[in-house]
């Protein structure tokens, strides 16, 4: 039997942030979904393998009026997610109150997966998976 994995969603709509995320994230040992749009993190959310956490930019585009997080909300409701957002567009978003943390666009990396490793540790993600040291993410 398979060992499972930590799957991540990374939503932004810059490629670069993505693919960076996706690098960091993947070195790791993760599995990471990468999204461009909301419609694509209400799918990986939707699918057969969801996420166990999602690192999503709050500006992301919207084919509706409702805003990103409450879109995972509603399909998702106990799904973590992180705000990854340049400074104070996070803070002032309408669906701030849902994220399971805010950090700022700029921030290290080391910073955003530590902050990912304790809100999956919080959640038992990390103990079901025995995966993530805390070493092999402050070891940069």
């Amino acid at each position: 039997m398979l060992e499972p994995e930590i799957t991540i969603c990374v939503a932004d709509p810059n490629p670069r942030v993505r693919e960076l995320l996706r690098r960091e994230f993947s070195s790791l040992g993760c599995t990471v979904i990468l999204a461009r749009t909301s419609q694509e993190v209400v799918e990986a959310c939707l699918s057969s393998s969801p996420p166990d956490l999602v690192v999503v930019d709050p500006e992301l585009s919207c084919a509706d009026s409702d805003p990103i997080l409450t879109r995972i909300s509603m399909f998702m409701p106990k799904l973590p997610v992180v705000l990854h957002a340049f400074p104070g567009e996070a803070l002032n978003h309408p669906a701030a109150h849902k994220a399971a943390a805010i950090l700022e666009k700029g921030e290290s990396t080391n910073r955003l997966k530590d902050v990912v490793f304790r809100i999956l540790n919080e959640r038992d993600v990390v103990t079901r998976t025995n995966k993530w040291k805390r070493k092999d993410i402050t070891a940069e």
